[in-house]
């Protein structure tokens, strides 16, 4: 997890394998005292080169 300022923290999830479950992920969560709420999860397929 990356820290965006001091409230977010954001996750960046490259699946490859196995290829036809093959994604890009993306979350974002809140840093609370109490540990990390997830608030944001998104899921795309990669990109196919030309």
């Amino acid at each position: 997890m990356q820290a965006i300022g001091s409230y977010f923290l954001f996750r960046m999830v490259f699946q490859n394998e196995p290829r036809e479950l093959a994604a890009i992920k993306l979350y974002v969560f809140t840093d609370r005292d109490s540990g990390p709420v997830p608030i944001v999860q998104a899921s795309s397929p990669p990109l196919q080169a030309c």
